[in-house]
């Protein structure tokens, strides 16, 4: 083998490990992508979840105030006041 043959191996060689290298870094980038999806997404439910319990709050807290004036009103309406 004569010192061309060599320089062409060892080229192909480092195509290959480059080659190699670029997907190891492309895999890499695109879990961190995928691990900062999946952070957004469960931010969000929180996010969401919160929104949702917060709403049931204030409607349960109408509903008594509602209540209380239904139960008022009827007291009224039979003289207990």
């Amino acid at each position: 083998m004569d010192a061309f043959h060599a320089l062409v191996l060892v080229g192909m060689f480092l195509t290959g490990f480059g080659i190699l290298g670029g997907c190891y870094l492309h895999d890499r980038v695109e879990q961190k992508k995928e691990a900062e999806r999946q952070r957004r997404r469960q931010q969000q439910r929180l996010h969401d979840a919160a929104k949702e319990q917060e709403t049931a709050m204030r409607v349960r807290k109408y509903n008594t105030m509602h209540a209380m004036r239904r139960t008022a009103r009827r007291h009224r309406q039979e003289g207990r006041y």
